[in-house]
C-alpha cells in the first residue's frame, strides 16, 4: 500500500486545491478569474526563504504549508489557471539578478502576459507585476534594477528548469493587457493598478 505520509499529503492537497478553486470560483471574464487567483495567493501565501520544508518549491508548499518561495507561488498560480481553462506557463529564469519564476498567462486577446505573484505579495498588495508585457515598468520602491525598469529587463526567463532540459516560452506581448471596458468592476476603478490599464 501507499505510506500513510503521502496518502495524508495527497488528500491535503487535494482539499487544498479544492479550496482554492472554490475561493477564487470563475469570474464572468478571464480577466476577473486571472485577477481572482493572483488575489487569493497573495493573500493565503506568505514568501519564507528559510523554510526547512523540501516542498518548498512547490504548489503544495503554497497552498498546504501557505509559505513557499517564487516556484511555489508561480506553480500553484500556474495550476489554478489550468483548473479555469486559462493557458499559462510557468516560467524560471532571474528576477533582479536572482535566481527567480513567474508565470506567462494568454488572455482573452490571444497575447500573453507576465504575471508575478511572488513581487506582488507585498504587505500592501501590488499589481506592479500583474499582466504586464515587456516594455511595462514597475514604480519606484523597488529595488536598483527593478524599479523604473521594463519587464523583460528585470524578468530574465532562461527556461532552465530542470538540469539539461529547456523550455521554451511563449512571445510576451509588448505592453500591459488593456481590460476591456465591459469587463470593469467598480472595484477595478477604484482599486490602485499600475500594470493594466482600461482599453479605451
Amino acid at each position: 500500500g501507499v505510506p500513510s505520509e503521502i496518502s495524508n499529503g495527497t488528500a491535503n492537497f487535494s482539499t487544498a486545491v479544492n479550496t482554492a478553486v472554490n475561493a477564487v470560483t470563475e469570474a464572468s471574464t478571464r480577466y476577473g478569474t486571472v485577477k481572482a487567483i493572483h488575489d487569493y495567493l497573495c493573500d493565503l501565501i506568505t514568501y519564507e526563504i528559510d523554510s526547512a520544508s523540501p516542498k518548498n518549491q512547490t504548489a503544495y508548499s503554497a497552498l498546504v504549508d501557505h509559505e513557499t518561495v517564487c516556484a511555489g507561488y508561480g506553480t500553484s498560480f500556474k495550476l489554478l489557471c489550468d483548473k479555469f481553462d486559462i493557458p499559462c506557463v510557468y516560467v524560471s529564469g532571474t528576477g533582479g539578478n536572482e535566481a527567480h519564476g513567474w508565470n506567462y498567462v494568454q488572455m482573452d486577446d490571444g497575447n500573453w502576459y507576465a504575471v508575478d505573484v511572488t513581487w506582488d505579495d507585498q504587505a500592501t498588495r501590488s499589481y506592479d507585476f500583474f499582466l504586464v508585457g515587456r516594455t511595462t515598468t514597475a514604480g519606484e520602491g523597488w529595488p536598483n534594477g527593478v524599479a523604473n525598469t521594463a519587464f523583460s529587463q528585470s524578468h530574465l526567463p532562461n527556461g532552465q528548469w530542470l538540469t539539461g532540459c529547456t523550455m521554451p516560452y511563449p512571445e510576451l506581448n509588448e505592453d500591459a493587457y488593456k481590460i476591456p471596458i465591459t469587463s470593469l468592476t467598480v472595484e477595478d476603478l477604484t482599486a490602485p493598478v499600475t500594470g493594466v490599464a482600461p482599453d479605451t
